[in-house]
Order: C-alpha cells, then structure tokens, then sequence
C-alpha cells in the first residue's frame, strides 16, 4: 500500500547528470514511511548501461512499498517523456493519494516531506490540487533563443489523484508548464487557486544534482525543448488545456455544491433546502454560488463552513500576463 508515488524516467548512457543511487538514498534518508512510497521507473531498452540500472533498482527494491520498471523503446527519447509517464501511470498503485514526477538526478533534502506534503493536501477542502515543493519556477520568456527559459530549476509539481485523472500527464513534455497553464486558466476564468505550498522554511524540498548542464549550445537545449515549447503554447495545446481546466473547474464545483448540501440538509431547515435548490440551479460559477449562499438566512455553521470554504481558497499567486499568450507567475 503506498500514499505516494514517484514517477520517472531513467538513463545511463550519455546522461552524466543521473545518479539513481543517490536519488533513492535521499528518499530512504529523508522519508518519514519509505514503505508507503512507490516508484515507478520507464528504462531505454537501448541504454548499453541498463544493467547497473537494474542492479542499483534490486539494491533498493525491499525498501520502499514498491518499485517497478518497464523497458521500452527510446522513441523519440526526451520529447516523448510525458508518454511514459502516462504508461507509468496505468500501473501504479491505487492506493496512493499524490503523484509525483521527477529525474533521477534530484536529492530531497528535507526531513519528513513525505508527511508535509501529505499533510497540505488533506487539509485542502478539495481533492483537485497541485503542491509546490519549491518556490524556484521556470521562467519562460517572450523570446526562446538565447536559452534563457530553462536558466532555473524545474518546479515539479506534486498531484493530487484525483488532479492526475483528468490531467494525465497533458500532451507535451513540459508537465510542468503545461500545469503551470492549467493553474492560470483556473484563476482567471474562474477564480480558483488550487496550488497548494509549503511554508517558507521548508522549501526546497529537492534540488538537483547536475554536473553537465543541459542548456547553451546543446541539441536537446536549442532544438528539441525550443521545439516543444512552441508546441506547448500553440492554439491547438491552449485549447486542450482550457478543456482540461474546465473539466477540473466542474469537478471541484460539483464536489463544493455536495458539501453544502449535506451541511445544510443536515441543518433539518427545509425552508433553507428549498431556496438553495431553487437558485442553485441558476447558479453557473463558484462565485455566484458563494453570492446565492449568503443572501441565504443560515444558521451558524453553514455561515462558517462558507467562511472557510472562501479562506481556504484565497489567492496567494499573482498572474503576470504577457505577449503572444506567453506569462510568467509571481508569488506575493
């Protein structure tokens, strides 16, 4: 049984950057319960350096919840990542609340993350959330030539179950900024900030361990990433976002609308019942449905459960908008 599971892929050969031992040490290390952690790893079926992956997997294989691999053709290699992970995903365990995609060049550095990040989630009054462990970004420009939009670390956002359903991982290798897209929508079109961070002092929760640095003048860098990033912010992707933020937006809309329900069937007002049904169904967005409740006469506790319901989505990111559908984010 595992609450987390750790998603990634993984190669030897012609990658100096990747340090797979150190990568499951830091989790042994630094993890409250390694053995509600899985990890879920996709290997090159071409890497002339899979068996001393193979035996470093076996090493650590006893000392988690779970740690499976699948071998496969490279493909495309890097531009077909997210591919793998929704392959990854099919096979993880259902059991786990939150899935995390990371590289095997990065180090956790904080004690007890596990529990933290879990702790943040259930505190959520939503199951539809990503979590933040750093508050480092990627900070793509207007402009894609000189390497400047992968100057900075990756976020690699944490997400909830329910989150991953609907997202799946998305259709370009940019997970990251292809969620980071699906947050603004959320917020702009209809005021919702489901990112979720851990307070200052415990941030970072990762960094990475690089020795070769892949921006510059390398091909991956300058073709491939320029490429896909293009890709990513091209109509047909936005729209493809939007979708994904919509349905998103529907559930945690539908998920809200049951809570208050209950909360106020359970009140035994049937005057009350009978007025929020009748002007709920006139209601098409999270804000009206908040205006409808207040104008409602409520006893105490459904006042305080609409009080909370506002605090716990309060928005603490600032959405700077830019040019040619591109933008950054800002933390207030």
């Amino acid at each position: 049984m595992s609450d987390i599971t750790i998603i990634l892929c993984c190669r030897l050969d012609g990658n100096e950057n990747s340090d797979l031992k150190t990568f499951f040490q830091s989790f042994l290390e630094q993890s409250s319960d390694p053995k509600k952690i899985e990890f879920l790893i996709k290997l090159d079926k071409c890497d002339i350096l899979l068996q001393k992956i193979e035996s470093i997997i076996r090493l650590y294989s006893t000392k988690f919840s779970n740690i499976k691999y699948i071998i496969t053709e490279r493909f495309r290699g890097y531009q077909d990542l997210h591919l793998a992970y929704k392959d990854l995903f099919k096979i993880s365990s259902k059991s786990s609340i939150l899935y995390w995609v990371l590289s095997d060049d990065v180090v956790i550095n904080i004690k007890n993350w596990d529990q933290k990040v879990l702790k943040i989630g259930a505190n959520y009054g939503s199951d539809y959330y990503t979590i933040h462990p750093t508050l480092e970004k990627i900070k793509y420009k207007h402009y894609l030539g000189e390497g400047t939009f992968n100057d900075f670390m990756e976020c690699y956002p944490i997400f909830s179950k329910n989150w991953i359903d609907i997202f799946n991982f998305g259709n370009s290798v940019f997970t990251d900024a292809s969620t980071k897209i699906i947050e603004y929508i959320l917020y702009k079109q209809y005021k919702i900030n489901n990112s979720l961070f851990l307070p200052r002092d415990q941030q970072p929760i990762l960094t990475r361990k690089l020795i070769a640095k892949d921006v510059g003048n390398s091909e991956r860098f300058d073709i491939i990433r320029k490429k896909e990033l293009y890709k990513l912010l091209s109509y047909n992707e936005i729209y493809s976002l939007n979708h994904i933020a919509e349905k998103i937006y529907k559930k945690i809309e539908k998920e809200d609308n049951k809570k208050i329900l209950s909360i106020i069937a359970s009140s035994e007002n049937i005057e009350n019942i009978k007025k929020f049904l009748d002007m709920l169904d006139q209601s098409s967005s999270e804000e009206k449905l908040f205006e409808v409740l207040f104008n409602i006469p409520q006893d105490k506790k459904i006042k305080q459960f609409i009080s909370d319901q506002k605090k716990s989505r309060k928005f603490d990111i600032k959405y700077i908008e830019t040019s040619h559908n591109y933008f950054s984010l800002n933390i207030s």
